[in-house]
């Protein structure tokens, strides 16, 4: 089991048409939203879901990350922990979704694979297939850029099929597993599974003590040629005061994103019964 660093471990949470778990505050008070799984953590036993307008968040819980699937959409209503994540109070199946929309920041694109920090995670996203290279295609795109991505769920795995860029940043979040540090010096961070990423530490700043498999979040900058270097270590899992979760205007809107979420997380009615089976994946 991976250590963490300045976490505490993240309770499971049950699936249930009517579960509220004990938390802070009344439901109100709670971010609620609707979401399809775009992807799975089971390093950090958490689920990652994208809503109307390609808002990305984070789920954390060793149920959901066992029991969902990619493609199911869920509706949740949740705790805001300091790190951006969730912790969630109220989960339930809501059918199946084939697409979905991702907002999001390139973190670099190999092997046909894109990457792309996206809500307090890093998600793997398949290249397009050959027929949809065109629509698909971001020429001259580099990490930074601010994306929005059209992904089909088909497959199991999000697949691209159209991107554009939004703009650039020159920070970003990445999270990931601890590799080792480099001969140089960078830090070796894996993410989304399989792909690594090199951090340059700059002179001066003293890392805290890291064994191989400790789980990391952490602030970097990028620059024009993709190089990453470390500015901080992210906020730990702690919840915020009531008030800073209804303060949350990213959240506060959802309700009426979700009501308009037709397309992209599809109520897909002949596939209900399905979905219960799914829950078991």
């Amino acid at each position: 089991m991976n250590r963490r660093i300045w976490k505490a471990a993240a309770p499971a949470f049950v699936i249930a048409a009517a579960l509220t778990a004990p938390a802070p505050g009344s439901a109100a008070t709670l971010p609620a939203w609707k979401g399809v799984i775009v992807g799975k953590d089971p390093a950090r036993t958490a689920v990652i879901t994208a809503s109307a307008g390609g808002i990305v968040r984070t789920l954390r819980g060793a149920v959901a990350a066992r029991m969902l699937a990619v493609g199911q959409a869920i509706t949740v209503r949740a705790q805001r922990l300091r790190d951006g994540t969730f912790r969630a109070q109220h989960v339930t199946l809501a059918g199946r979704a084939a697409t979905a929309q991702l907002r999001g920041v390139l973190i670099r694109y190999r092997a046909g694979r894109y990457l792309v920090s996206a809500g307090g995670s890093v998600l793997a996203v398949r290249g397009p297939t050959a027929r949809r290279t065109a629509a698909a295609s971001i020429a001259g795109a580099r990490p930074g850029d601010k994306v929005v991505m059209s992904v089909s769920l088909s497959r199991g795995t999000p697949t691209a099929t159209s991107i554009r860029t939004v703009g650039h940043t020159g920070s970003v979040e990445l999270e990931g597993i601890f590799l080792s540090l480099t001969t140089g010096g960078q830090l070796r961070l894996a993410v989304a599974h399989r792909g690594e990423v090199l951090i340059t530490v700059p002179a001066g700043l003293t890392l805290p003590s890291l064994s191989p498999g400790d789980e990391l979040e952490l602030v970097v900058t990028v620059d024009t040629t993709g190089t990453f270097t470390l500015v901080r270590f992210g906020e730990s899992e702690e919840a915020t005061t009531n008030n800073e979760s209804a303060d949350d205007n990213d959240q506060g809107e959802d309700n009426n994103d979700q009501g308009e979420d037709n397309n992209d997380q599809g109520d897909d009615n002949d596939q209900g019964n399905d979905d219960q089976g799914d829950a078991g994946d």
